[in-house]
């Protein structure tokens, strides 16, 4: 693989995922206006809370498939294609739907376990999750085939655009809505998406290969490699939600706002990261069980350094311009500038280290994986509670540096140690 064809790839995905972010952060913005500052922070709390137990649900088969279906489609092995797509999927939907029922349960016999979030929020951001978590699998699927439009357009597309038409019209008619409103629609917005994927992959990748019939003697390898995939998701999921959720236990709704802004804001400094990561899973699975770790680490590299200069440029807007930003979202969040500056500098750390998660998920070193990031999470449940009640936001969010920081040079030492790749911008690995 030429790196035209992978610039190519990343190209799509980049547009994909440029126009995604640009639509979320405009819904976010008016679902600011729109609601009180604390109904806002219940919406984003109940949002991550979603997003932590989608993990649990997909149990490391959606990560599997991108590594799998990789394989099996570059050995023209369809019914090995066929079997992984039909067990994982049954898997994911029975798990999802378990977990909303069980939740739902303990919710009716314990309904101040979240004091402060209503109970419509909760219910539908129940509900909201086996529609995620499908949405989320059948993408990760597209991913596997190397099908980067669609492994990214409906949840960073499709779903937002029908969200921000419904709540274009709320601002326009003045209308205060709460974040069960929200819930309610993503729900039916997200269903809408999960029944549209699923539809293009069975014409694309499922019709013509039906014929030969799938199989599940591989179980046992999916099994093996979901099991550190799935705890490597739960460790990930922790590591990124945990904050937001910390703070919304033990702060409020209207913290957990002005924090999720500044966050937010900071986000979109990783989405050429999360772009290469998109378009580069796949094909480091691909070139390393091929051997070819030179053409590996010239693209890594390459891209990785392409990223973090435009990365750089926009960093530096946030730094000078960061309360006209956050203003956007309304007086009450300017405030919060101080936050937005720390997180700055947190995500220009991540995108300095490159791709260093798919280095282990796609090359069989789930385990390694694993034990760095679970020495992180145990870190970072640590300092991030000590931080918010020493320092509140601010110290939330320099934990955050501190966590990332460890997190990411672990990891890229284990990578050049073990897998032989610098995931680093500036690699000292010769190529």
């Amino acid at each position: 693989m030429n790196l035209g064809v992978l610039l190519k790839g990343a190209s799509v995905s980049l547009i994909v995922r440029v126009a995604g972010v640009g639509v979320v952060f405009f819904l976010h913005v008016l679902f600011a206006r729109i609601m009180s500052q604390d109904e806002y922070g219940t919406y984003i709390f109940v949002i991550n809370i979603v997003l932590m137990f989608s993990v649990l649900s997909k149990m490391g088969l959606s990560d599997g498939g991108v590594r799998f279906l990789a394989q099996y489609l570059g050995a023209n092995d369809n019914s090995s294609f066929l079997g992984y797509i039909g067990f994982s999927t049954l898997v994911i939907a029975i798990s999802s739907l378990g977990i909303a029922v069980i939740a739902t349960i303990v919710y009716s016999f314990f309904p101040t376990l979240f004091n402060g979030v209503s109970v419509e929020s909760l219910i539908w951001g129940i509900w909201l999750l086996p529609a995620i978590s499908l949405m989320q699998h059948v993408q990760a699927l597209f991913r596997g085939c190397k099908k980067i439009f669609f492994a990214q357009f409906v949840e960073q597309i499709l779903v937002p655009l029908m969200l921000l038409f419904i709540a274009v019209i709320a601002f326009w008619k003045g209308d205060f809505i709460f974040g069960s409103d929200v819930l309610f629609w993503q729900t039916l917005c997200t269903v809408f998406g999960v029944v549209c994927l699923f539809r293009i992959f069975f014409v694309k990748f499922i019709e013509p290969k039906k014929i030969f019939g799938a199989e599940y003697n591989k179980m046992k390898d999916w099994i093996a490699t979901a099991i550190p995939l799935f705890f490597g998701g739960v460790v990930a999921v922790l590591l990124s939600r945990v904050d937001i959720i910390i703070i919304g236990l033990l702060g409020g709704g209207s913290l957990v706002a002005g924090y999720g802004v500044a966050d937010r804001v900071a986000g979109l400094l990783i989405f050429g990261l999360s772009a290469i990561n998109a378009i580069l899973a796949p094909v480091i699975s691909e070139l390393f069980h091929k051997n070819k770790l030179i053409v590996l680490q010239n693209h890594i590299s390459r891209l990785t350094r392409m990223v973090l200069m435009g990365t750089i440029v926009i960093a530096i807007g946030m730094f000078f311009f960061s309360g006209e930003i956050l203003g956007l979202f309304g007086d009450e969040y300017k405030k919060y500038s101080n936050v937005l500056a720390i997180l700055v500098f947190a995500q220009l750390i991540n995108v300095f280290f490159g791709p260093v998660g798919p280095l282990f998920t796609m090359t069989g070193n789930q385990r390694i994986y694993l034990k760095v990031m679970g020495v992180v999470c145990l870190f970072n449940l640590v300092v991030v509670p000590i931080s918010y009640y020493v320092f509140s936001l601010e110290g939330v969010a320099y934990a955050k540096v501190m966590v990332f920081l460890v997190w990411n040079v672990s990891l890229a030492w284990y990578a050049k140690r073990k897998i032989g790749i610098d995931p680093m911008a500036f690699s000292s690995s010769r190529l």
